[in-house]
């Protein structure tokens, strides 16, 4: 690690502005876009669908399924399509754009694409006019582990409880990411408050890390989902609605 900024540990230090600048020089990739869902008045309400009845048709087995499926008992799975929601070709039912709710149309052009390590499920969604569509839910569990990320390249921010960046440093493993979001939120960061958070700046891929696969998350890292910027083009093509898209400034 370069020397001139102050150490938490030998694994953690703090960059000054120079040596944030040097590292802040790897370009962000333009091959990839971050994408969500929509949460504007074109989705009218979000998440726009829950999933109906009292009993649920997945097993819960805890924490978000980064590395696997939920386990289905019944489909199709039955969503209602909130009261103040608008149909849209791609639907969310939770925050999270692991899980999508495709229809006919958005299937077809996510078809074109590799989207590796997903599930499909049978579902319906069904308006409180009682109006009942089809629709594919799609969870991806492709997201890419620590093994992918080059830490010693990489900028993280700590960020205070409304994302706003206080500091930011360098860390050189998983390990050290860990240490350091309980460093945050006890507010022992120098310069940070409590209740802070570690958030991506810069995060430099290794090579090939991406090959082979049009649409990814970070896991636990961060909640931001990924996809190859053919795939959104194709999308944004077709007319496919329900997702917003932003050019990718995270990942290096």
């Amino acid at each position: 690690m370069n020397s001139g900024s102050e150490f938490i540990d030998t694994s953690i230090k703090i960059l000054e502005s120079q040596n944030r600048e040097s590292l802040a020089t790897n370009v962000a990739r333009d091959d990839l876009v971050e994408f969500r869902f929509r949460a504007d008045e074109t989705a009218g309400e979000f998440p726009q669908a829950k999933e109906a009845g009292e009993r649920s048709c997945f097993i819960r087995d805890g924490g978000l399924y980064y590395d696997r499926v939920p386990i289905v008992v019944e489909q199709p799975i039955r969503f209602l399509l909130k009261p103040q929601a608008r149909w849209s070709d791609i639907m969310s039912s939770s925050p999270f754009g692991h899980a999508l709710l495709l229809n006919d149309r958005a299937k077809d052009v996510f078809s074109q694409f590799n989207a590796d390590c997903s599930a499909e499920f049978t579902s319906e969604v069904q308006s409180h006019t009682g109006e009942i569509r089809s629709y594919t839910y799609a969870f991806l569990t492709n997201h890419l582990s620590s093994l992918n990320f080059d830490f010693s390249n990489s900028i993280f921010s700590i960020t205070d409880a409304m994302g706003r960046p206080q500091t930011f440093v360098q860390i050189d493993s998983e390990d050290a990411y860990w240490r350091l979001a309980t460093l945050a939120q006890d507010g022992t960061v120098p310069g940070c408050e409590v209740f802070s958070n570690v958030s991506l700046s810069k995060l430099k891929l290794r090579k090939n890390s991406t090959d082979g696969i049009s649409i990814f998350g970070l896991g636990r890292f961060s909640r931001q989902m990924y996809m190859q910027r053919g795939l959104s083009e194709a999308l944004k093509n077709a007319s496919i609605t329900g997702l917003e898209f932003k050019e990718n400034s995270n990942l290096a």
